[in-house]
């Protein structure tokens, strides 16, 4: 009888619990964190917009739309983002267009040098810049973020208040799409 009392009371506190605070048993997936961090990255660029993450189809496809107003940072685009994001069996399409118009450029990076002119294009006119050197007979690359820290809604257990907090590096890096090879760093502050 007493167990029955004490499993009855912990149902009606869960109840009671969910009741009260409804937005803490619903957490955001990981690809709209991830759409999040793509917005983030591109913020302060005013020739690059990030639409919001939409279902395609119901069954585990979504679209991220994302507009240049620029076509060497439309181009850019196309190269060094994914075509295709996969989290487990849900897929984000990236759709890359010039102005509201799909954008055909199909290019290649087939070197680290390539990589690191196509992150310079596509981050031209910010604070983010790309260096490649030659070292023992091949090449390294070096993508210095400025050091600033970049924060999105992102409901998941790591805050409470559903914010991801990160270096823009950090950040780049889960985003942009490189050879190994290529490494994001931080500037460092004088």
């Amino acid at each position: 009888m007493a167990t029955k009392t004490k499993v009855s009371k912990v149902k009606s506190a869960l109840r009671d619990f969910e009741a009260s605070a409804p937005y803490a048993v619903k957490l955001s997936p990981p690809w709209y964190g991830w759409a999040n961090e793509v917005k983030a990255i591109f913020a302060d660029d005013a020739d690059i917009s990030v639409g919001e993450l939409e279902e395609s189809d119901g069954a585990g496809v979504y679209v991220l739309s994302i507009d240049a107003k620029t076509e060497s940072k439309a181009n850019a685009l196309k190269i060094m983002l994914p075509i295709v994001k996969n989290f487990g069996n849900i897929n984000v399409d990236i759709e890359i267009t010039l102005n509201g118009t799909p954008l055909d450029f199909i290019g290649e990076r087939t070197s680290i040098p390539d990589t690191i002119n196509w992150i310079n294009k596509l981050f031209e006119g910010t604070e983010v810049e790309g260096q490649c050197y030659e070292m023992f007979g091949g090449y390294i690359g070096f993508v210095v973020c400025p050091a600033t820290i970049v924060q999105f809604y992102n409901d998941n257990i790591t805050d409470i208040n559903g914010n991801a907090t990160m270096l823009f590096a950090d950040a780049a890096k889960d985003v942009i799409d490189v050879p190994t090879g290529v490494n994001f760093c931080t500037a460092a502050i004088r």
